[in-house]
């Protein structure tokens, strides 16, 4: 999937600030789609290998790994018995 988007950008005539255009596709201050982003969560739930995902998202591979460790992993502990022994 590739999206090529161009955003306008306008500048201020006094103070020479550049200001650019919103969209819903990408986040603000953000270059990849926010759809992309979903397809790279999607991808790494189904154990997809990075390097594949980066290939067929057509993005780095760091941006990949990036992903990966916004990602929140909890341990669940309940799964331990009470009472543990070691020899």
């Amino acid at each position: 999937m590739l999206i090529r988007l161009k955003k306008r950008r306008f500048r201020c005539q006094d103070c020479g600030k550049v200001a650019v255009a919103e969209t819903s596709l990408v986040k603000k201050n953000h270059q990849i789609a926010t759809i992309v982003n979903q397809k790279i969560a999607q991808k790494l739930i189904e154990k997809v290998p990075m390097t594949a995902i980066a290939e067929s998202l057509a993005v780095s591979t760091s941006t990949v790994i990036r992903k990966l460790k916004e990602f929140e992993f909890k341990t669940d502990l309940n799964w331990l018995p009470e009472h543990m022994s070691w020899e």
